[in-house]
């Protein structure tokens, strides 16, 4: 997977990540995605 949109408002990071097929994964797996994106950027920051 990749990050289809980030933004940097009000000091803080939003990750969108567009997935026509979430609704079929399970919610935690959706979920652990989306906290190795924001543990990734962490270290950009």
């Amino acid at each position: 997977g990749h990050i289809d949109i980030l933004q940097v408002r009000l000091s803080k990071i939003f990750i969108l990540d567009f997935n026509p097929e979430a609704s079929k994964e399970n919610e935690n797996n959706v979920s652990s995605q989306l906290y190795w994106y924001a543990l990734g950027l962490s270290f950009r920051t």
